[in-house]
């Protein structure tokens, strides 16, 4: 049985033994760690009017939790307490009946495990000498009896295990106004009959976080109440909101919001975000909530997942550190500290915001950071346009979302049911899933199979019954698709999964992939024996099975349709209290300890018994003072945006200063917006848009250090392509201005348009201050490269080399996440008469080619692209496919017949660009992927004529990184032979398939000192990297892949493969271009280069 009225008690006692284990055992039916995380959205308040509150009801029986006890209704035994006599209560409260709260709920994370604490008298005296100390220190209000209390949820039906039998399960559920973001204790019936001797602790009760709702007939939904009362002040200091990027080649649009104690990020989340944020110093750490503008499209998100993973692995990080040193503190006896940092995080935006992570559930995996992604569903004014409360708030900003819809003929309204697919996309789907059938299979087996921490009604909708529904049909069905959307998001960054946790089963219902393991001589071994999906029977053996990653586990996503809505967003903040004047606070009678109560809002009682409101001794309080973010993407969104109600509701747009404009090409020149800005004279308005905002380098610290390697080598390093003409918009008032980055606007009681924080042009004066030796060096390999007898030599070594006019740019040269120096693994080959191929697409990956060429050079690269090859699916060598691919359609879209595509490597890139699709068109029918026959030793990788890669053969070469990682052995019809490696450590097999190569590019992620770093993270040395290029014969070597700025290459003046030819060996820098027939002349640069190094700022690898 609940007992609620002693929830306080049992509140103290989790406050005093925070190491309780997690779970009751004596309770037949508690709560899976997957419903405790759950968001229920469809369930109405229970009505607190029409009945007692706390109504014993069918709902609160014993035998929904509990174990059967004939003392289930036995009162909780009271505690002795001498000084105090406690009044007598009974089984539930009555009108006067309080209850408090242990902590602030902003401590509370939306996922949180389940704790217990002992049942001991020790505990009970120890809580009651503390009592009244504990009820002085709790500054929070009581929530009255009259407020509903939790309920007990329909069950749902589910496993609790991969192959388990299937069970029912129960949800708590309570009034989101009453218990928002609380504990709620349950108590088992027979809490009288419990033995410390017979399972102590976990036969007591257990405790689980209360699940916030609903969200019927609402927008997004409700979020946690978050007012952190230890940081209120905070929210009266000065806050800012800068530009941390503006639309350029490489970035997108995006406004960071910042407050002492938080920081919130608005507009594109694009790719190279991240990378900019890091230029602009401006950390991530502080991020806990993104509101992502405009339509869910990659071109808006493609830096999200980058940066989920970069904010996740920072918080793992953190965590990390905080409990060693709580453990050094604890054997010294000092006190531990807590960790800093946010405890959740999450993502606003529009439609299939929960679908777009969702797609990445394979790949990604993180623990310990419960990620929320709130999509807009519903106009949040649909039925009161004056409305000006909030969509959601904390205890620093309100933000209102403004829905805006395209009026394109072909899209129906986004607040109704969007329209269905094409039959274009359509058929490409059902062929699809017809030739790659293996790859993606939906068979009955897996369509029944339940996933892990998913409610059974939500794997009905993950079945997708037919192929040919791309979205649900109801709104029950649609309701159950976002609960089946939420679980695998929040299992991707949340999960409790661990490496260590195996279940029992038999052979012949894992299902594979999965790592099987048996139990010899009682010890656990991997099973090396026949699998299911052998030919023939399989033993009827007991193994153990590894849970698999519960994201992961889903074979498929719920039917989905396109969105054409966009998301804008008023925000504010909460303004500032008024002066506190101490003097009239004490004529009132009010002790000095109690100020702080009302400087936040809270009514005391004075000396004299009287009640002491705020406003009696709180000056004139400032008002909130807000800016807008407005994305249109194209003319089609103007008719919409203009027509919200939003932009007329004076409450709303009271002190709103500053309307910041992200705009697509053009869309500035069209009158109606023109005329709307005009009508706002009082308004500032800040233009970011392509052709109004500079082209200017948004990556300044590699694009001098670029500069300064082209002062060295001016062929290998040509100058980047930029454009600092700022477009004057005058014309439409004094107001308005085009954007820059590094603008500024306080948002203080005295509104304040900063530009003395605007990013200057480069003017890269800088390079000027080469250290004068290497500038000799440099002048020295010139002269040598230009004499006629070393021209001579290089023509008679390369004269067997095909292909030398073949150029190779690498886009990415970097490691695990972009920095200010490199960005993540890209490889560009441009090879005349065949085409262009791309090795690793990491994010970003067509930003850093838009930056190296004019935009007429980048349509033609994309124009003669024939193959990407992605070598794993790490997120730093594929984030940047899904736009590169859509850059691609768009480029080829008016050629006639439109060409194919191939992409090559790792079959995971099938399900997940498939499933992408269906949000948002990649000509997912001119894709054609190669995998199955190109295995090595098992095939020779020959293609066939028609392929649209124009190769003779692919080889795909296992290595050892992780799952499904590959390396790739390309060859043309002319000979040429260019072997990549991805990430590995050294393979024999790679060497093996790749003899003779004329080119091998090779990973050297670490430094030969890191040795154990390698070993541990499965990548190569630089002397292993070396290695393999000497035993495989490759006539030239271009290592990639560095950890840090700069790795220290030897320079090798004469290098010989295993037959006597000469090999010659270059690192790579992001942008630099070589030819195969110039590597030898690059070469002659290698001593220059590294003085420049050697002589170079020594603080630049801290900066970055």
């Amino acid at each position: 049985m609940y007992r609620p009225v002693n929830q306080k008690h049992v509140v103290r006692a989790l406050n005093s033994f925070h190491n309780a284990l997690a779970c009751s055992t004596g309770v037949a039916r508690s709560l899976t760690a997957a419903a405790s995380r759950r968001y229920h959205d469809g369930k109405p308040k229970p009505a607190s009017s029409s009945a007692p509150p706390f109504s014993s009801s069918p709902r609160f029986s014993s035998r929904s939790w509990t174990k059967a006890s004939p003392t289930a209704t036995a009162p909780y035994p009271k505690p002795r307490r001498p000084s105090v006599k406690k009044p007598e209560v009974s089984p539930f409260p009555t009108a006067t009946s309080t209850f408090r709260n242990h902590k602030p709920p902003s401590r509370f994370a939306p996922v949180e495990a389940a704790v217990a604490a002992k049942k001991t008298s020790a505990a009970i005296k120890r809580i009651n000498e503390k009592k009244t100390k504990y009820i002085s220190r709790n500054t929070f209000p009581d929530l009255k009896s009259q407020r509903p209390l939790p309920e007990d949820l329909d069950s749902y039906k589910g496993r609790s295990t991969p192959g388990a039998p299937l069970s029912f399960h129960k949800i708590l559920r309570g009034d989101p106004e009453s218990f928002p973001g609380k504990k709620v204790i349950c108590i088992p019936g027979n809490w009288d009959d419990i033995s410390r001797g017979t399972g102590g602790v976990r036969n007591f009760f257990f405790c689980r976080h209360l699940l916030v709702g609903p969200l019927k007939k609402k927008t997004t939904p409700a979020p946690p109440h978050r007012i952190d009362w230890k940081n209120a002040r905070l929210t009266t200091m000065a806050n800012y909101v800068q530009i941390a990027a503006t639309p350029t080649a490489d970035t997108g649009a995006a406004l960071l919001l910042h407050f002492d104690h938080r920081r919130y990020l608005f507009g594109n989340l694009s790719e190279g975000t991240q990378r900019a944020l890091s230029q602009r110093k401006l950390a991530v750490a502080k991020l806990e909530t993104l509101f992502i503008s405009g339509q869910t499209k990659w071109e808006n998100t493609g830096g999200m997942i980058g940066m989920m993973l970069t904010i996740a692995d920072v918080q793992d990080g953190s965590r990390r550190e905080i409990e060693a040193r709580n453990e050094e503190r604890k054997k010294a006896g000092k006190k531990e500290v807590k960790p800093k940092g946010p405890d959740r995080f999450e993502i606003h935006g529009a439609r299939n915001l929960n679908y777009s992570i969702a797609t990445a559930r394979t790949f990604i995996f993180r623990k310990g950071l419960p990620m929320r992604a709130v999509e807009l569903y519903e106009d949040p004014r649909l039925t009161n346009p004056e409305a000006s409360t909030p969509d959601w708030e904390d205890d620093a900003i309100q933000v209102w979302k403004v829905p805006i819809s395209a009026t394109a003929d072909d899209f129906s309204s986004p607040l109704n049911k969007p329209r269905k697919r094409s039959h274009e996309v359509m058929t490409a789907e059902d062929e699809a899933l017809q030739t790659h059938s293996h790859e993606n299979s939906a068979s009955d087996e897996q369509a029944k199979a339940k996933k892990h921490g998913v409610l059974e009604a939500v794997s009905q909708c993950i079945a997708a019954k037919d192929e040919k529904e791309t979205g649900p049909t109801d709104e029950p069905e649609e309701a159950k698709a976002r609960e089946a959307l939420e679980a695998i998001v929040g299992d991707m960054f949340s999960s409790d999964w661990t490496m260590d946790r195996l279940y029992e089963t038999t052979l012949s219902q894992v299902q594979l992939p999965a790592t099987i393991f048996v139990k010899e001589d009682g010890q656990i071994k991997k099973y090396t024996g026949p699998l299911p999906s052998d030919k023939g029977e399989v033993p009827d053996v007991e193994v153990l099975v590894r849970y698999p990653w519960p994201a992961a586990t889903v074979q498929s996503l719920p039917p989905v349709t396109p969105s054409n809505s966009a998301t804008c967003y008023v925000v504010k903040n909460r303004g500032r209290r008024g002066k506190f004047n101490p003097v009239i606070a004490k004529e009132l009678g009010v002790d000095p300890p109690k100020f702080k109560y009302l400087a936040i809002g809270k009514t005391v009682v004075g000396r004299t018994g009287v009640e002491v409101t705020p406003d009696m001794v709180l000056g004139e309080r400032v008002k909130p003072v807000g800016f807008a973010v407005i994305d249109i993407a194209n003319t089609s969104f103007i008719e919409s945006f203009l027509a919200r109600s939003e932009w007329q509701n004076q409450t709303l747009m009271d002190n709103v200063r500053i309307f910041y404009w992200i705009l697509g090409q053009s869309v500035i020149d069209d009158p109606r917006i023109q005329t709307f800005i005009k009508e706002r004279p009082d308004v500032n308005h800040v233009i970011m848009a392509p052709g109004v905002s500079p082209n200017m380098v948004s990556m300044e610290s590699y694009a001098l250090l670029h500069a300064k390697l082209r002062r060295i080598d001016p062929d290998r390093f040509p100058p980047l392509n930029y454009d600092n003409t700022v477009r004057d918009l005058s014309h439409l008032g004094p107001n308005v201005e085009a954007a820059r980055v590094g603008m500024k606007a306080n948002l203080g009681s005295g509104f304040e348009p900063k530009n003395d924080e605007i990013v200057p042009f480069p003017t890269f004066k800088e390079v000027d201050s080469i250290d004068h030796k290497a500038l000799q060096l440099s002048q020295a390999a010139a002269a040598k490269i230009s004499q006629p007898r070393f021209l001579k030599e290089v023509e008679r070594a390369e004269q067997d080399i095909p292909n030398r006019d073949t150029e190779i740019i690498p886009l990415g040269t970097g490691s695990a996440l972009p920095s200010k120096y490199r960005n993540v693994s890209s490889t560009l080959i441009r090879v005349p008469q065949y085409g262009t191929y791309v090795l690793d697409c990491g994010e970003n990956t067509l930003g850093q080619l838009r930056r190296a060429y004019p935009a007429e050079e980048v349509t033609k690269i994309l124009q003669e692209t024939r193959c990407i090859f992605i070598s794993h699916m790490h997120a730093d060598h594929q984030l940047g496919t899904a736009r590169f691919i859509s850059a691609w359609a768009d480029a080829t879209a008016h050629l006639d017949p439109p060409p194919r595509l191939a992409i090559a490597g790792t079959n995971a890139m099938y399900p997940f660009l498939l499933e992408y699709n269906r949000i948002e068109s990649i000509v997912f029918k001119r894709l054609q992927f190669i995998r199955q026959g190109h295995m090595f030793p098992q095939n020779d990788g020959r293609l066939p004529a028609d392929c649209p890669s124009r190769l003779a053969s692919l080889q795909l070469v296992r290595v050892s990184h992780c799952q499904n990682a590959y390396a790739g052995v390309l060859t043309w019809p002319s000979g040429l032979k260019i072997a990549y490696s991805g990430d590995c450590r050294p393979s024999d097999n790679f060497v093996e398939a790749a003899k003779g190569a004329t080119l091998l590019i090779h990973e050297c992620t670490f430094d030969d000192s890191k040795m154990g770093d390698a070993l541990a993270k499965k990548h190569s040395t630089m002397s292993e990297a070396l290695d393999v290029g000497y035993r495989m014969g490759a006539r030239r070597v271009l290592l990639t892949h560095f950890s840090q700025r700069y790795a220290r290459l030897p320079i090798f003046e004469k290098r010989t493969t295993p037959g006597g030819a000469d090999q010659a060996v270059l690192m790579a820098f992001d942008q630099m271009r070589i030819k195969l027939g110039e590597f030898r002349q690059a070469q002659a640069f290698l001593p220059a280069i590294r003085r420049f190094f050697d002589t170079d700022d020594p603080n630049a690898e801290e900066d970055e």
